[in-house]
């Protein structure tokens, strides 16, 4: 019934969802793209300078360089006004959704802002941390070839040691410390992560539980 879209504009702009009948296309921007600009146009000529913005590999080395690409980034996520909305949005989307119809969201990687995603609805749904961390990690066992595949790519390209790491972060691997730190922030600054989505997403008792009754059996 509903296509929940976390992408940035740009992202959406380039490579559109196709239009399908009878389905919704809703937005839900989870990454405040106005401060991101904001950073770039902040960085001296000395930060850039070498990198060719055409070139894929130099523009996941100035996600690096702005700090976009970090093992704590779903936390300027959950941290941020955009964010919130984004993820308020796909809870709203969830308690509107028909009885019987499907929901699907995604982002380009469908791993980080779809990662934290999944972890926030089965969070609410009362899923165990480690559960919610073992899902997240089956990202790397699927995508084995494929991350074997860009970590040679990205090596002969010159990328080593952490430059190498945060740049497979961009592409299809996942580091469990980082949605780790997305939890634990939530814990220390909210009880858990139950409170953050009820507490920032505005997610009432009575719709947790509305919530629960829609999709556990």
């Amino acid at each position: 019934a509903t296509v929940v879209d976390l992408r940035m504009t740009s992202e959406a702009e380039q490579e559109p969802d196709p239009t399908i009948d009878g389905v919704a296309e809703v937005e839900a921007r989870i990454i405040d793209e106005e401060a991101m600009a904001e950073r770039q146009r902040s960085m001296s000529a000395e930060d850039t300078e070498g990198l060719d913005l055409t070139n894929k590999m130099d523009q996941l080395r100035l996600a690096m360089r702005l700090g976009i690409v970090s093992d704590h980034m779903y936390v300027d996520w959950l941290s941020s006004d955009v964010g919130r909305k984004g993820y308020a949005t796909l809870f709203q989307e969830l308690l509107d959704l028909p009885e019987g119809r499907a929901l699907l969201f995604h982002c380009t990687q469908g791993k980080d802002r779809t990662g934290l995603a999944a972890a926030l609805v089965l969070s609410a749904l009362g899923v165990s941390r480690d559960a919610i961390l073992a899902d997240y990690e089956l990202t790397n066992e699927f995508n084995a070839e494929l991350i074997e595949g860009e970590r040679k790519q990205l090596e002969a390209a010159g990328l080593e040691g952490d430059e190498l790491d945060a740049a497979m972060m961009a592409l299809d691997e996942v580091d469990p410390k980082t949605l780790a730190n997305a939890l634990d922030w939530m814990d220390e600054n909210y009880g858990s992560a139950v409170d953050y989505v009820t507490q920032e997403l505005g997610i009432s008792d009575a719709q947790l539980a509305a919530l629960r009754d829609k999709f556990l059996e």
